[in-house]
């Protein structure tokens, strides 16, 4: 968890921004975008593999158009703010399994959520 003084919020899925005084910060999931080589039921078995023994649960995909599909991970314990180690270790493990593409971190400024909702497939 990280204290702030002023940051600038990102307001859904534009990445538009406002400037506003915060207390704290906190990562708390993870949107990751992969290739969709695999039919979605695959790409979610694979996704499923790779989540044992993380911090992260997953949460469902979304198509993300052009051949891609938004996978989203959240953490375990709702308390926890999630490490760079963390994510990283997630990336990893999907890695051995799927070509991720992009990768965005979700952040709750003063325990309100920075991003968007996301709806299960």
């Amino acid at each position: 968890m990280t204290v702030l003084d002023e940051v600038v919020i990102p307001i859904g899925e534009s990445g538009v921004g406002v400037r506003a005084k915060c207390q704290r910060r906190r990562v708390v999931g993870l949107d990751v975008w992969v290739e969709a080589r695999s039919n979605a039921q695959d790409i979610v078995a694979l996704t499923q593999l790779a989540v044992i023994q993380t911090h992260l649960r997953f949460i469902g995909t979304l198509d993300g158009g052009g051949g891609r599909v938004r996978l989203r991970f959240m953490a375990r314990d709702e308390e926890v703010h999630l490490t760079d180690g963390a994510l990283v270790e997630l990336v990893n493990k999907l890695a051995d399994r799927l070509m991720w593409t992009g990768l965005t971190k979700l952040e709750e400024y003063d325990c309100v959520p920075a991003f968007a909702p996301f709806p299960l497939s």
